[in-house]
């Protein structure tokens, strides 16, 4: 997972806010490790993480502790 510090401060606020509403959406703890991973996906820096992601939702899999880790 790619965590970049290089955001300007809106860019941080948008991916920031996306990953906290998909981590409301999905019922994901709102940990620091899964914030992380929420918003190293919506930041797009990470392809493969992109495609996993959007693989789980398509296929409704329930995001939990285990596979967020």
């Amino acid at each position: 997972m790619i965590v970049q510090d290089g955001d300007s401060g809106e860019q941080a606020r948008e991916h920031g806010t996306a990953a906290m509403a998909s981590m409301a959406q999905f019922k994901v703890a709102p940990t620091p490790r899964n914030y992380a991973l929420w918003y190293a996906y919506h930041a797009g820096r990470d392809g493969k993480l992109a495609a996993a992601v959007d693989l789980l939702i398509k296929n409704r899999q329930e995001f939990n502790e285990r596979l967020c880790d």
